[in-house]
């Protein structure tokens, strides 16, 4: 007696999907996504309490004078009524800042080591203030132009803004890995079976 002949089979080569990177990718990407979302938020807030809540706002040329506590202070453009404008606004801010020591400081607007915009405000720079009556005095170098001139003095929330910086370029970084293991996880992997002819 003789062996039935062997079925005759075809070699086929298919994808299947990798579940488990495609799941990481998915997760990373959602939060990551919620990260970055999250840091915007936190820059939005802290524009608006700039703004908000500043211990005093006047008209570009109109000194500030208020009592300081002993920490950093930001000033604020308080947005005009187009993006180029307050550009050019802030870039040609100059603030001389006489703190209660009688110590003088520039805070110049085109020359900001970090600026930060929100739908509120754009900044003009920092400066650390003495317990004490401080005067911050804004003007124009060159006039920009516009209708809305007008600039706040705040308390700096830099751990805040630290944190927000944070949470979007983590949020980033973390968006970009999750998106490239969801790419691995659907691109798959080769299969190679033998199928019946």
């Amino acid at each position: 007696m003789t062996d039935a002949a062997a079925p005759r089979t075809k070699r086929v080569v298919r994808t299947e999907r990798r579940d488990r990177p495609f799941k990481i990718g998915v997760w990373l990407t959602g939060a990551g996504v919620a990260m970055f979302i999250v840091g915007v938020l936190l820059f939005t807030v802290l524009g608006g309490a700039e703004v908000l809540g500043a211990v005093d706002r006047a008209e570009v040329g109109t000194p500030i004078t208020f009592d300081a506590e002993d920490r950093a202070y930001v000033v604020v453009f308080i947005r005009g009524e187009f993006q180029e404008f307050n550009f050019r606004a802030v870039s040609n801010m100059r603030c001389d800042v006489t703190t209660a020591d009688g110590a003088s400081v520039t805070v110049d607007g085109s020359s900001q080591a970090v600026a930060s915009e929100s739908d509120f405000g754009s900044s003009v720079g920092t400066f650390d203030a003495v317990a004490g009556p401080t005067t911050v005095a804004c003007d124009f170098v060159r006039d920009p132009g516009g209708l809305l001139q007008n600039y706040a003095v705040a308390p700096e929330r830099k751990g805040a803004k630290i944190a927000a910086y944070v949470l979007v370029g983590l949020g980033s970084v973390v968006t970009m890995i999750g998106v490239r293991f969801v790419i691995t996880g659907l691109r798959g992997r080769s299969v190679v079976e033998h199928v019946p002819i």
